[in-house]
């Protein structure tokens, strides 16, 4: 299918930018509802293993043409991103419901993974393979981590919380090796990404990983503390 290796270049906040954010919000919602009303019940089940399904089938079909010689790039075929971990991860946790692939999940997914798609270092707009690849697993992410909380039920806390910084700092370190060898970029920990993207905004090379870092923190904690708060109010006196 030649079309979809049209170059047409991505526009920000073009039409096809905007339809594909707001497919992700659409299905978002659809699923965190079916996920609630269902909650406890085996077609909740279902629906959560027919979502880890397709995202699993969906992903590794996209993901192996990307391997492919003919369309291989090093700095953009390999699934090495914090998207593509926490892509493999929402699998996991969508088929198992286990706490600590939600809690990745859901802290990767509402921080890093939605601002990639709202400012993505992106090069080719719709339909070339390269935006449907990066779409489709960037909002794969956000959707599981939005059904796997509010339509399954499953809570962040602080614990949680203390994983994801822990695993997202040996992240960092591993891929900044990885880089130094591959001459990469995955996760712009070695240097920033070409403009266009919300890093322009965080100052200079190695400034915009401290403001990154910082801004991080702060998300996570305002995304566990409402949840936290509630817990307490709930528990009996």
């Amino acid at each position: 299918m030649p079309w979809l290796w049209t170059d047409t270049p991505f526009v920000l906040f073009g039409p096809a930018h905007l339809v594909a954010l707001a497919l992700t919000a659409a299905a978002a919602i659809l699923l965190a509802c079916c996920g609630h009303r269902l909650r406890g019940r085996p077609g909740q089940v279902w629906i959560s293993r027919a979502l880890a399904l397709t995202i699993l089938v969906c992903l590794g079909g996209m993901q192996v043409v990307m391997l492919l010689p003919a369309h291989f790039e090093v700095g953009r075929s390999l699934p090495l991103q914090i998207c593509d971990i926490a892509g493999m991860i929402a699998i996991y946790a969508l088929w198992t419901e286990r706490r600590w692939a939600f809690g990745l999940v859901y802290y990767w997914g509402l921080s890093a993974t939605l601002l990639a798609m709202v400012t993505p270092d992106l090069n080719h707009g719709f339909p070339h393979f390269a935006f449907l690849l990066f779409y489709f697993g960037h909002g794969a992410v956000v959707v599981a981590a939005i059904y796997l909380c509010w339509g399954i039920g499953l809570r962040p806390d602080w614990r949680l919380y203390r994983l994801a910084v822990v695993v997202t700092i040996a992240y960092a370190i591993g891929i900044f090796v990885v880089n130094a060898i591959l001459d990469t970029n995955f996760f712009c920990i070695n240097r920033k990404p070409p403009p266009g993207t919300m890093l322009d905004y965080f100052g200079p090379y190695p400034m915009h990983i401290l403001v990154s870092a910082s801004i991080a923190l702060s998300a996570w904690a305002a995304l566990t503390w409402p949840w936290q708060l509630l817990a307490t109010r709930r528990q009996p006196r």
